[in-house]
């Protein structure tokens, strides 16, 4: 039996929680050899509390990777709904697996349900943590910090702190509460509340917020737990190593990805499942609450973590100047990439791939021009694989978009885990890092700045070759003809300046060709200036495709070509314009226009040490011209 492949959408796999939950889905895909694609944007829905001037362009960014799934692999779908800061994502997600019909599976995300969801039941978590402080501890007077008002969570860990007190027949005071932010606004509202009324404990909605909220009662001399008792929430590993450990509440992260696919596994042998399966936190007693003895050597601990973080954060920061260094004198994008493998082994990545949109970095004007005129919107359907690391995928690799990386890592000896991240600048799709992690652990907060690290060196790397494509389209304008994009009379002059010196210096003959439509009036007459612009066009197409690529070539008047050539025998321009009269031919019985289009030629060769350019280009005007009365004569 073929082996099976779950997709995960989350954002915030790079943080502590989130990346929890996929630990759980990936030990239970690891145990039933199945393979996991995890589809991760990392600009976290906390940031819309954080900062509201996020601009809405970074978000549409990150969302791109989500288009990046490719549903006809899979066989089952996780979204973690509620870390997604769009909710049509989920909804897509949902309907593409409907009509594959494959599970799906919406988890933590009790606003946003689906056909089947898992989620994390901690509404009364809140509750046991001010029973246990007033029914173990005594504690009569209680504050709470909460995080922010708009929060769903920070609402119910309210209402759950204020149920408590109420079935212990103590009043809700308003001045005990304060809001925190979940973060470190938490210490200037530990200062208030501390002015307002010393507390028996203060209960704080997360455990940053409860970190922070012991170091300012310990700032004002009060000892913790001895003098006020302080708890936090969520059983973060910053809860276990600080000082005194946190008295807190483990949600069940964990255990809710394993139940996720030991939900799927239940879809697939077609069992009914429930719509919504719970799983409950778990309270966890440590020595800020005194059930748990200060244990000393926590304190080692605590400070090896510390120097451990800090040592992470100095190489992280080497790896990201190193990058920077090389962006700045970058010509080629394989410059740019190169010291990406360096932050993925920071990272402990198995396999890395950055692969870039084929059509800006293999481009010519006409794809270049297409981008642009798109703007870069969405990932297109072929990828460009850039760099090397733990595979022998050679750089310069171009593949299908859908295949996610080029290479097959489904079908190997062992279930895998990829993970997919978008590269972007601004609302600008570059591309995705495709990366095998074996666990971010705590670096995994520093992932997201290395990953915009890489996003604005390759969104300036490749904004600067659009800006100078749109440069040279600009000078283009001044020296080139709008319909046909040959020379104008203007470029001519500019080229020919060129040409004329290098045949000087060569002492070779310079000729001039002078071409003009035949019967161009007929056709304006007959069918408008779109027919006789189309005329004008089709013949400035033959002449550029019939000389040599080193011509100058220029529409010099309405219906009037000059092409100038340096070195040409006579045998050679004869040709030249013989191939013009044949290809106007051949276009003419293939184009299925109702007129055909022709054109007469003329042409004048001497050295310009013996005649001058001017008469060099009348005399090639008067053999053009001879030539064309010649024509109508031998119609007539």
């Amino acid at each position: 039996m073929a082996r099976k492949t779950i997709g995960v959408c989350v954002t915030g796999f790079n943080i502590e929680y989130e990346t929890r939950v996929v630990e759980g889905i990936r030990a239970r895909c690891a145990e039933q050899d199945i393979n996991l694609l995890v589809f991760a944007s990392l600009e976290h829905k906390t940031a819309l509390y954080e900062t509201e001037a996020m601009p809405e362009s970074i978000f549409k960014g990150e969302a791109e990777v989500f288009n990046l799934v490719n549903y006809d692999m899979l066989d089952g779908v996780l979204v973690l709904g509620e870390s997604i800061i769009d909710p049509s994502v989920v909804d897509r997600a949902s309907a593409e697996c409907k009509k594959r019909s494959i599970p799906f599976i919406n988890i933590n995300d009790s606003l946003h349900r689906t056909e089947h969801n898992v989620e994390l039941s901690d509404n009364d978590s809140m509750y046991k943590i001010i029973d246990h402080l007033i029914t173990k501890h005594g504690c009569r007077k209680i504050d709470f910090i909460s995080g922010f008002k708009v929060n769903l969570q920070s609402e119910e860990r309210l209402d759950a702190y204020k149920r408590a007190l109420a079935d212990h027949g103590i009043p809700f005071e308003e001045e005990r509460v304060r809001y925190g932010e979940f973060w470190r606004k938490a210490s200037g509202c530990t200062d208030e509340l501390l002015a307002y009324d010393k507390p028996d404990a203060i209960a704080c909605a997360n455990d940053t917020m409860g970190i922070f909220c012991m170091e300012r009662v310990q700032a004002h001399g009060y000892s913790v737990p001895g003098d006020i008792i302080v708890t936090g929430f969520d059983g973060t590993i910053d809860s276990e190593m600080c000082i005194p450990t946190l008295t807190t509440v483990r949600p069940a992260f964990y255990s809710a990805g394993y139940t996720a696919v030991e939900q799927i596994e239940r879809l697939w042998a077609g069992e009914e499942v429930p719509q919504v399966v719970y799983c409950d936190s778990e309270f966890v007693p440590h020595e800020s609450c005194g059930c748990v003895a200060c244990d000393r050597p926590k304190r080692s601990s605590f400070y090896d973590k510390h120097y451990a973080d800090s040592d992470d954060f100095i190489q992280l920061n080497l790896h990201i100047r190193s990058m920077n260094i090389r962006f700045s004198s970058a010509r080629q994008a394989a410059e740019l990439y190169a010291d990406t493998v360096n932050g993925a082994d920071f990272f402990r990545f198995e396999k890395m791939f950055i692969c870039i949109r084929s059509d800006i970095e293999q481009y010519n004007d006409e794809m270049l021009e297409d981008v642009i005129s798109d703007g870069y919107k969405h990932i297109p359907d072929q990828v460009v694989s850039m760099v090397q690391h733990g595979h022998s995928v050679p750089n310069g690799t171009v593949f299908p978009t859908k295949e996610l990386v080029p290479m097959d890592i489904l079908n190997g000896e062992k279930a895998v885990m990829f993970a997919f991240s978008p590269i972007y600048f601004n609302d600008k799709a570059l591309g995705y890092i495709a990366y095998e992690p074996k666990g971010f652990g705590k670096r995994g907060q520093y992932f997201g700045n290395w990953l915009i690290s890489i996003n604005n060196n390759a969104g300036s790397f490749y904004m600067k070759n659009e800006l100078q494509y749109i440069a040279n389209r600009l000078a283009d304008l001044h020296v080139r003809d709008p319909l046909t994009s040959l020379y104008n009379r203007r470029g001519l002059d500019k080229s020919l300046t060129k040409l004329m010196n290098q045949a000087l210096e060569a002492d070779v003959t310079i000729t001039v060709v002078c071409a003009d439509v035949d019967d161009l009036k007929p056709i304006n007459d007959t069918y408008g200036h779109e027919g006789g612009d189309k005329a004008i066009l089709g013949v400035a197409r033959v002449i550029r495709g019939c000389m040599p690529k080193e011509a100058v070539c220029a529409r010099t008047g309405g219906d009037e070509f000059t092409a100038v050539l340096a070195g040409a025998s006579d045998e050679a321009v004869c040709g030249y314009i013989e191939s013009i009269g044949k290809a106007l031919e051949e276009r003419n019985n293939q184009s299925g226009d109702p007129f055909k289009i022709g054109c007469s030629c003329g042409y004048y060769t001497a050295k310009l040490s013996e005649v001058p350019i001017e008469t060099i280009e009348r005399l090639a005007d008067e053999a053009m011209y001879r030539v064309k009365a010649a024509k109508k004569v031998g119609r007539k």
